[in-house]
């Protein structure tokens, strides 16, 4: 368990560090919300984890994989490349290499896409089942974790150093991790591993993306259509207020200092604790019932938001509003893992299963996070905040279809 929440914080520090406290910076120097929210397209390589899975599946990095087995070999070698990437960014920062940078971060992304896949696995292949809603709950404790040392921390380093420095302390984090990584336990193998008598690209594309997909639908016949629509549709409304939300703070009036204290540092805490509950509630009320209840607490919690663009620059208004939205994102983060390491199971496809619904689960970030900036701009932030609950509330309707479609074909005891 604290294997996975330490190597856990080397998947969310890269998508924060990379991302989030990068326009923090352009909106500094005086860009415009429109190209900010353009940065969103450097997560594009996370939408692409659904090709990454057959990779981190079938191939062995050399030297590493002797030494470390499957899973730790590939999360070793992305951290390496990760840490590399934000050292080069630290020496290109600057306006007048600014597609250089963003280049940077599209790698960046892209190893951090890679070492997400395979911890993805690696958390489910070494837990057993009645442990694996846990499990999830400690995974997105350390993703949360990265964030809020990638944002909070990031930006009061920024502040105080400067960001060309900041950029070269803030990913030493991944020395750390990486020193867990040789440590924690290799998980054993599942299954056999496809046997291929000529390596011709359409016998690789069966064997290694389509026989994945082939193995999720016949373990859910039934449902596998509608059940991949609502883990695309899951974090729509998310995506929407994530692309714009740290611009919304320093909009209505918050200096970044106020932002790192209280959207950053007190809105992870508020994460981790929402979290918790969550991991609980899922072992109470179960997992179905937790997706119902997270996604309607968190939807209601927009209201918040809603008031504080309203109200404009007060802080115990941004503290109420940061407090009810992390809490409820932990709660729903919680209960979507839960479900989905369920839906992946055991097999010798763990991580291109949980790697093709991990790129469902973001694949409307980017197209959402470019859109953000463009929606608040037009619309102001009450209706941009207004069709963000919408969003969040039409997977429920087809969450309710899956629950009645496998109630009609449940089995006969």
């Amino acid at each position: 368990m604290l294997g996975i929440f330490f190597l856990a914080i080397s998947t969310g520090l890269p998508i924060a560090l990379g991302v989030e406290t990068f326009k923090v910076w352009m909106w500094e120097e005086g860009v415009s919300l429109q190209m900010v929210t353009l940065l969103n397209i450097t997560t594009l390589p996370y939408i692409t984890k659904v090709f990454l899975g057959p990779f981190v599946d079938q191939y062995q990095i050399p030297i590493l994989h002797r030494c470390l087995g499957r899973r730790r070999a590939w999360s070793m070698a992305s951290q390496l490349v990760v840490l590399i990437g934000f050292v080069l960014l630290s020496q290109t920062f600057s306006v007048q290499h600014i597609e250089v940078s963003i280049v940077l971060l599209l790698c960046i992304s892209l190893a951090s896409a890679f070492n997400h896949t395979s911890l993805n696995a690696y958390r489910v292949e070494i837990m057993s089942s009645e442990l694996t809603g846990i499990a999830a709950v400690m995974g997105s404790l350390g993703y949360r974790l990265g964030k809020l040392i990638a944002g909070a921390g990031a930006l009061l380093v920024a502040a105080a150093l400067g960001w060309n420095l900041m950029y070269i302390l803030m990913p030493l984090v991944l020395v750390v991790t990486m020193v867990i990584t040789l440590v924690v336990e290799e998980p054993d193998a599942q299954g056999a591993q496809p046997v291929l008598k000529k390596e011709t690209f359409q016998s690789w594309f069966r064997a290694r993306l389509l026989r994945p997909v082939k193995d999720f639908v016949n373990k859910h016949p039934h449902d596998w259509k509608i059940v991949s629509a609502f883990v695309l549709l899951f974090g729509a409304g998310d995506f929407l207020v994530e692309g714009v939300s740290t611009i919304f703070y320093l909009d209505v009036g918050f200096n970044k200092i106020a932002v790192a204290n209280v959207a950053k540092a007190f809105g992870l805490i508020c994460t981790i604790l929402g979290g918790i509950i969550g991991g609980h509630l899922v072992v109470v009320f179960g997992v179905s019932r937790m997706i119902y209840i997270s996604t309607i607490a968190h939807c209601l919690s927009y209201i918040s938001l809603l008031i504080l663009a309203y109200v404009g620059n007060s802080l115990p208004w941004l503290y109420a509003s940061v407090m009810l939205e992390f809490l409820t994102e932990g709660m729903k983060t919680s209960a979507l893992v839960a479900y989905v390491s369920l839906l992946c199971g055991k097999t010798y496809y763990t991580a291109s299963q949980y790697a093709l619904f991990s790129s469902m689960k973001v694949v409307l970030r980017p197209v959402l996070g470019v859109g953000a900036g463009f929606l608040a701009a037009y619309l102001g932030w009450s209706a941009f905040f207004g069709i963000s609950m919408i969003l969040s509330l039409l997977p429920l309707a087809l969450y309710y279809y899956i629950n009645c479609l496998a109630g009609a074909h449940a089995k006969p005891v």
